[in-house]
């Protein structure tokens, strides 16, 4: 018996998390249309700067030693999120697509998803509170809001 497309595809984002060089949490992201993998993406510094495990986001490296906490600081962070990397991959063809990612969306990323018109997004259930979730359930000027799906993580 196989599995589901929604759990391939969140595997799939989970496999691609593992290129994630950030220090801190690794997040994989995968857009899919029509059932078809058209963009990936995982969290990290730019190609041009060092990778994150490498000292190349300052922040990153303070939370790693405790110096701050989780959450703060955040606008010194360097890294891009997975779903900012997907979405950057091919913005044009994320109109009414699928996302899948391994945490909830932040509210930068909420943005983004709502303004390239992805319709719906399947993420595994995070530790993070504060994010875009409110945001992606909010009906927008037509009475729609994004469709969630939380996806329970088995492995």
């Amino acid at each position: 018996m196989s599995i589901s497309w929604d759990e391939y595809f969140i595997e799939t984002a989970k496999l691609i998390s593992k290129r994630s060089s950030c220090v801190v949490k690794q997040f994989g992201a995968v857009v899919t249309k029509n059932n078809r993998i058209i963009s990936t993406g995982y969290n990290g510094t730019p190609s041009q700067f060092l990778n994150c495990n490498d000292g190349g986001c300052p922040r990153c490296k303070d939370r790693i030693e405790g110096k701050i906490k989780s959450g703060e600081q955040l606008e010194k962070c360097l890294c891009i999120h997975a779903e900012a990397n997907a979405i950057l991959q091919h913005s044009k063809d994320c109109t009414d697509a699928t996302l899948y990612v391994t945490g909830e969306p932040c509210i930068q990323c909420a943005k983004l998803i709502l303004a390239v018109g992805i319709k719906r997004v399947v993420y595994i259930e995070g530790i993070y509170t504060d994010n875009g979730l409110y945001l992606l359930n909010t009906k927008n000027k037509n009475g729609h809001s994004i469709l969630l799906e939380n996806i329970t993580q088995n492995s």
